[in-house]
Parts: structure tokens; C-alpha cells; sequence
């Protein structure tokens, strides 16, 4: 998905600069990941978008031969029309990853996280007056409650 996102702002970015050898270039990179897609794309609406993405940009590359600049004007309402396959694509396929995303992978010399505690590196709070948060001492018995914070809601 990364690869399209790139793809997808590397077309944008010679469309409005008028770079029509830069957006073939582009385009020509982005028919084999659109072909990476349907091994991922678990949807009627995936599939559906990597289809139309694919035919828009099949057809820029008719019209762009490469390393021949030409006026962009010819393929501006393609280009918008890929962009917005393209990026229609990217959140049909953001939309099915698994939710909880998976755990990262561990990274080598920096310590897991402890399970139930803070990530490394990162202080505890100071919470005065919690119970079971080391260092800060439990309220006196019959001691007032603390006056709410203004814009929190109360518990």
C-alpha cells in the first residue's frame, strides 16, 4: 500500500508541475503494483477500483508515448480520474486490514515493553493521590474529595 500512496503522490506532483515525461514514468511504475493489489484486495470494491485504476492508467500510457513530452491538457481529466481510483483504492485496502492491527514485530536492542506497564523509556504519571500508582500517596481517610477539573468529564 505504501507503493501506491507513493505512486499516487509522484502522478499528482507531475500533473501539476506539467512534467508529462515524469507522470509516464509514474504511471508505467503503478500498473505492476495495481497488479500486486488483487492479492490483497479482498473486496468486490477493491477488485473494482484496481480494475478502473489499471484501464485509466493503460490509457494515459497510450496517449503519453514515453520520453516524447506532449500537452498534458490531453489526459488532465485521466489523471484526475486515476488519482481518484487510486486513492479510492488506498482506503478500500486501509478499510480491510484486520482490526486489531497485528502487534510490530519487536525491534532488535530496544526492550518490549513490559505487559501491563508503560513502553520503555516513558515515565509513570504523577497522578497525586491515586492509589496504586508508585510513589504518590493514598488520601487521608475523610479528607475532601479534589474539586473537578474544569471541561473533563467526571467518572
Amino acid at each position: 500500500m505504501d507503493k501506491l500512496e507513493a505512486l499516487h503522490g509522484r502522478i499528482d506532483a507531475a500533473t501539476k508541475a506539467g512534467d508529462s515525461i515524469a507522470l509516464r514514468a509514474a504511471v508505467d511504475e503503478l500498473r505492476p503494483v495495481l497488479d500486486e493489489t488483487y492479492d490483497v484486495a479482498r473486496s468486490d470494491m477493491a477488485l473494482y477500483l484496481a480494475d478502473e485504476s489499471d484501464l485509466k492508467a493503460a490509457e494515459i500510457q497510450r496517449i503519453l508515448p514515453l520520453g516524447i513530452p506532449s500537452p498534458l491538457d490531453m489526459v488532465f481529466g485521466l489523471v484526475g480520474s486515476l488519482l481518484a481510483l487510486v486513492g479510492g483504492l488506498i482506503g478500500t485496502l486501509i478499510g480491510l486490514l484486520p482490526i486489531p492491527l497485528p502487534v510490530p514485530v519487536p525491534i532488535p536492542g530496544v526492550p518490549a515493553p513490559e505487559p501491563g506497564g508503560p513502553a520503555p523509556g516513558l515515565p509513570l504519571p504523577e497522578v497525586p493521590g491515586v492509589p496504586g500508582v508508585p510513589g504518590v500517596p493514598a488520601p487521608a481517610p475523610g479528607a475532601p474529595a479534589p474539586a473537578p477539573v474544569p471541561g473533563l468529564p467526571l467518572p
